[in-house]
């Protein structure tokens, strides 16, 4: 029975970072979300050892001017079927994502509840329908807020809640020493079926996969390493040294 006992575990991707992911979604004709779920995507293939998977991802709802002033909810989740087929490098993995959400966005008003009935999938208590993995990016809004005689600070609130069994919600972020916009990125998870220290090292699996995608865009995703350097290289002193074995015997005895 699924819960909605969660936990989140935040990460910052620079304002470097951003503008490499930003240069990668240009080179392919493609938009830094593109870009950025692409990547998702492939950590996702990475930890799962499935190449199809379906991500969902909310979208606003106020595509159209006369919806733009209007007050309420009007979020809509889309779920896309996204291929890792045939070992694509991240560079081929954006053309895919890029080619299948143009394909989508015509029928992005369909609602989700109209989606889950249509295609009928067996109903199971564990998981909720279609969807159990959700990708979430926002670079454009303004999160400032500006009240006049007022010092106003942005605190950020541990979540214990979660809609979904993984999330990675990423958002624009002012970094304090002027550097730039940042992405300030988080896995939010059931807690029911990830502990935290798990989620801890997937966050920084993922930041080391997608800066090696970005460094090596052309490379097949399998030869992309998502273990970082230190960790790598800790492990290898902590594992066992092998000690050599008795020395074969040739079938020669000496007299």
């Amino acid at each position: 029975m699924r819960s909605a006992a969660g936990g989140s575990a935040g990460f910052l991707l620079d304002a470097g970072l951003r503008t490499r992911l930003a240069g990668a979604a240009r080179a392919r004709g493609a938009t830094p979300f593109m870009a950025l779920f692409a990547a998702y995507a492939a950590f996702l293939a990475r930890l799962t050892g499935r190449d199809d998977l379906v991500i969902g991802f909310p979208v606003s709802g106020r595509d159209r001017p006369e919806l733009q002033e209007m007050v309420g909810m009007l979020t809509n989740t889309l779920a896309l079927r996204v291929d890792l087929s045939g070992d694509p490098s991240y560079g081929e993995l954006i053309d895919r994502v890029r080619a299948e959400l143009l394909a989508g966005q015509p029928h992005q008003d369909a609602p989700f509840e109209t989606v889950v009935d249509a295609l009928a999938p067996p109903r199971d208590t564990s998981h909720d329908p279609v969807v159990q993995l959700v990708f979430a990016y926002d670079d454009d809004t303004d999160l400032s807020l500006a009240l006049p005689g007022a010092r106003v600070e942005r605190l950020e609130l541990a979540l214990d809640t979660a809609k979904f069994d993984f999330h990675l919600h990423v958002e624009r972020w002012e970094e304090s020493d002027g550097g730039g916009a940042a992405l300030a990125a988080r896995f939010i998870y059931r807690s029911d079926l990830f502990e935290a220290a798990t989620v801890r090292a997937w966050a920084r699996n993922f930041r080391t996969l997608l800066e090696a995608a970005l460094t090596r865009p052309g490379a097949p995703l399998s030869t992309l390493d998502a273990v970082p350097a230190e960790e790598r290289a800790a492990a290898l002193v902590a594992a066992p040294t092998a000690r050599p074995g008795p020395r074969p015997w040739t079938g020669w005895c000496p007299t």
